[in-house]
């Protein structure tokens, strides 16, 4: 079965501490379909300090068929490396900042999906500040566009991967832009 799609819509303060102590965490995982769309969209700021924490962390996973294999559950199904998961789309707005903690920690992390994107209005930074992965992306496609202010680095992964920084944007030096994949 498909798994359901997840929203979150939220505004305010989130603080968290502790190893992995996440700020949001949003899961569409299904053993036996599609994974579900995710959409986030989040004005203020929120600030994971903790070992390995993210500030926003995002997965959308389903199982892999091929769809020329009429023995599988799901015959149907795309055979590609991304074949089954949803889109996950954050948008953060306003002025507010999205920090990781230490570690592995980063401010955005895509895990999976298919066509993933991030439109930051905010500033995006880890406790590491120029030194930390702030965006990771995942194997599927990931499409960012700044509009307010980057501290760190960003590694999209796999996929088909865009970066844009928009007219006003800013990207504070030093900062290393890893498109991964094919970029677009």
């Amino acid at each position: 079965a498909k798994a359901g799609a997840v929203s979150i819509s939220q505004t305010g303060t989130t603080l968290t501490s502790g190893a992995s102590a996440h700020g949001i965490v949003a899961q569409s995982i299904s053993s036996q379909g599609a994974g579900g769309n995710i959409a986030i969209t989040y004005e203020g700021s929120i600030t994971a300090s903790g070992m390995d924490a993210d500030g926003i962390r995002a997965q959308s996973q389903g199982v892999a068929a091929s769809a020329t294999d009429f023995t599988s559950p799901f015959p149907l199904l795309s055979g590609t490396t991304v074949p089954n998961n949803g889109d996950i789309a954050i948008t953060i707005n306003g002025k507010g900042i999205v920090a990781g903690g230490a570690g592995d920690g980063a401010a955005i992390r895509f895990i999976d999906g298919r066509n993933n994107t991030l439109v930051n209005y905010g500033t995006l930074t880890t406790s590491k500040g120029l030194d930390g992965i702030t965006v990771i992306g995942g194997s599927g496609n990931e499409v960012f566009d700044n509009y307010g202010t980057l501290e760190g680095r960003i590694n999209l992964g796999g996929g088909v991967n865009a970066f844009r920084n928009h007219a006003g944007a800013t990207i504070v030096p030093c900062a290393v832009l890893e498109l991964g994949g094919a970029s677009a």
